[in-house]
């Protein structure tokens, strides 16, 4: 049988607004030379091999080396000397051994959509690649600090085909040693986008005409950001960029925060509302019960998404008591969590926009079409 090797490279550069240039993890007075440094990570599987490794990439300046994807000018006489370096992307090797002839033949043939070729290609995403890949992400992260790297999104059929997330990874197979590659395509690269139909709702969350005008009102005022607000802001920047998990632990912090400040603005002028509210509220199991009872009662979001926010409480919990993964709908239960938490906050609305969305050019017919289409409220406040 043959051996199948599949090369990859995973980009660690996050997209979101971060305060870093880094492209990777940085290492000190030191980089791993490509594949001659190596390290060797598990699969589970007695058939298969994964190692990964960094490349010395870059170009020196001013007796510095800058990272550069292009340029391999890393002298290693200023390398020993400088403080930190930029390891940029991650690559990696997989090999796959015994695999019969019927699984490799709509490789060779690029026969895309092939069940069989799509099949392997599951296999190979979802359980040889993203869990060791993503536990080793995890551990630059977590153990040795470097925040800044992307962490490794599962492959989610929603929003790409297989092929595109092959595409994403570069990643490419070859059964003649390495000595030629060629992309590993199992389905046709798609992303899971319909602009004309999710576009109106989901570009309404930019800044608007509207909005800019707004601004001028609200700066004449004297609102400031609560905590609440600050955190909310936050985990809608870890979810922009991929972190759901985080996400929704600060989303969950983010809730109690903002209905004790509701409570807070409702009851200072009223004493006798701060009675009759005290116990209920020193009582009610944080902060499920509160949100539930005020976001029903207030009605600032359709039942479904309370629901799902309830389940954002509980899947908060399990990540950190369990530390379990983010289940598939993570991402929607901490969106709806956040527009509930934003609408207990006083002052202006608040906005989701994502960096990560692709562009689009539509008329004024085809825009208002979309709108009224799939428009979904904005966070609007209950002062």
């Amino acid at each position: 049988m043959s051996k199948l090797l599949l090369k990859f490279v995973i980009f660690l550069e996050e997209s979101g607004p971060l305060l870093t240039t880094n492209k990777g993890p940085l290492f000190h007075r030191w980089l791993p030379d490509g594949q001659h440094d190596s390290i060797m990570l598990d699969t589970k599987d007695p058939d298969s091999g994964l190692e990964i490794w960094f490349e010395r990439r870059g170009v020196t300046e001013d007796n510095f080396i800058r990272f550069d994807y292009k340029r391999r000018e890393v002298n290693p006489n200023i390398l020993k000397n400088q403080g930190f370096l930029d390891a940029g992307p991650l690559m990696g090797l997989l090999t796959i051994e015994n695999l019969p002839e019927v699984k490799l033949a709509p490789i060779r043939e690029n026969r895309i959509g092939d069940v069989n070729y799509i099949a392997l290609g599951k296999k190979i995403v979802k359980k040889l690649l993203y869990p060791p890949i993503s536990r080793f992400i995890g551990l630059l992260r977590v153990n040795y600090g470097q925040y800044w790297i992307r962490q490794l999104e599962k492959w989610d059929s929603r929003k790409a085909t297989l092929g595109a997330y092959c595409k994403q990874i570069k990643l490419e197979w070859s059964l003649d040693g390495g000595n030629t590659w060629t992309p590993f395509v199992p389905d046709e690269p798609v992303l899971q986008l319909s602009l004309t139909i999710s576009a109106g709702p989901a570009y309404l969350e930019y800044l608007t005409k509207e909005d800019w005008h707004k601004m001028e009102e609200i700066l004449q005022t004297e609102y400031e950001p609560s905590p609440a607000a600050f955190i909310i802001a936050r985990s809608h920047q870890l979810l922009d960029q991929g972190d759901t998990r985080n996400a929704l632990i600060d989303g969950v912090t983010a809730l109690e925060l903002a209905t004790e400040e509701f409570m807070r603005r409702k009851r200072q002028n009223s004493t006798d509302l701060g009675k009759a509210l005290g116990p209920f509220w020193r009582q009610s199991p944080k902060p499920r019960t509160q949100m539930v009872s005020l976001a029903v009662a207030l009605g600032v979001a359709p039942i479904e998404d309370i629901e799902l926010a309830i389940e954002a409480i509980e899947t908060r919990n399990d990540l950190v008591h369990e530390g379990i993964d983010p289940p598939e709908n993570a991402e929607k239960q901490a969106t709806c969590l956040l527009n509930i938490a934003a609408a207990f906050l006083s002052g202006p609305p608040f906005r989701f926009p994502t960096a990560r969305i692709g562009n689009t050019h539509m008329t004024s017919e085809q825009w208002e079409k979309a709108y009224k289409k799939k428009a979904r409220g904005r966070s609007q406040s209950v002062s």
